[in-house]
């Protein structure tokens, strides 16, 4: 389903440096994928909120994009959707100078991800996830 992927690199897009003066833009932006009835909308602005705050602080921040999502399954039942997306991603930690920092690297996760058909839109309600195996901290 596209608005997985779509939503998944939208919410990544809130957070690059390029990107910092639209951050409230982009985060609004977000209800085009994430159901607020469900919460999942608000969880991800908030976590767009803190990123962007310890950005702020100077603390640092992270930037990640997605460089593969392999669908291990789609089902769709009327107005309710599951999708099951491995998404691979490499994540880089900047610091207060916008500088590449150490860490970071490849990283993969196994989403389970629950959709409802809202006004004709799928929005994403749930999301699940775990690190693939060897991925995990």
């Amino acid at each position: 389903m596209q608005v997985v992927h779509d939503a998944f690199q939208a919410e990544r897009d809130t957070l690059l440096y390029e990107n910092r003066g639209r951050s409230q833009e982009l985060k609004d932006n977000l209800n085009r994928y994430f159901s607020a009835a469900s919460g999942e909308l608000q969880k991800r602005q908030h976590t767009i909120d803190v990123e962007m705050q310890s950005a702020a602080a100077g603390v640092g921040r992270s930037e990640s994009t997605i460089t593969k999502m392999d669908y291990k399954g789609i089902s769709v039942q009327g107005d309710k959707a599951t999708v099951v997306v491995d998404i691979y991603s490499e994540t880089y930690y900047m610091d207060y100078n916008n500088n590449r920092d150490e860490g970071g690297g490849s990283n993969a996760e196994q989403h389970t991800v629950t959709l409802e058909l809202d006004n004709s839109q799928w929005l994403i309600t749930k999301d699940l996830w775990v690190f693939l195996p060897g991925y995990e901290p």
